[in-house]
Parts: C-alpha cells; sequence; structure tokens
C-alpha cells in the first residue's frame, strides 16, 4: 500500500469515526442553537428515520428513545417560547414549504 493510500484510508476512518446518528444530532442542536427551527424539525424528524428504522432491542430502547424524547423537549420549548430564527434571514409563510431569504427581498 502506498503511503497516499494509507493516508486516504486513515482519513477515511477519521470521516466516519462517529456515527450518522451522532452528526444528524450536533446538527440538530447546532440549529437550535441558531434558532434555525424549520432545519431543526427536519434535522429531527430524519435522526428518528435514522435510529427508528429498525426497531430497538428491548435493552437498548431507553438509549435511543432517551435522547430523541430529550430532543423533542427542546424544540418544543424553543417553539413555544418564540425562539425564532436568530438572524432574522428567515421568514415562514403558513406552508413552511415556501420559505423567503428576507436579505434577497431587500436587495
Amino acid at each position: 500500500m502506498s503511503s497516499t493510500q494509507s493516508a486516504s484510508a486513515s482519513g477515511d476512518q477519521e470521516r466516519y469515526s462517529r456515527r450518522l446518528s451522532d452528526k444528524i444530532q450536533a446538527a440538530f442542536d447546532h440549529a437550535c442553537d441558531e434558532g434555525e427551527l424549520i432545519v431543526a424539525t427536519e434535522l429531527l424528524q430524519t435522526l428518528e428515520l435514522v435510529l427508528l428504522r429498525t426497531p430497538p432491542r428491548p435493552e437498548r430502547r431507553e438509549t435511543v428513545v432517551a435522547p430523541l424524547l430529550a430532543s423533542h423537549e427542546r424544540l418544543w420549548h424553543l417553539k413555544s417560547t418564540g425562539g425564532g430564527p436568530a438572524n432574522g434571514n428567515t421568514v415562514a409563510y403558513e406552508d413552511e414549504d415556501e420559505e423567503a431569504d428576507v436579505g434577497a427581498a431587500r436587495d
């Protein structure tokens, strides 16, 4: 194996050293911190899909469900306290699929 191939292999190990669900959870937390509640909602739905695509074994159920429950609670709390977009650049209309970039509308 050449030095380039071994460097690439170690880069892949570092790149995939965390579980996909951990990366999605981190992105969800970041979206919540930034006040991007629509993004956080989508990430939470994706996290559920990843974690629950196969039913957890009874002994793992609590370790899978507890973080999801905590994430749902955090999102509910942010939505109920009006913790919307911190930067004010995103406007959510009644149909959440139709978002507008306020900054672009001003130009």
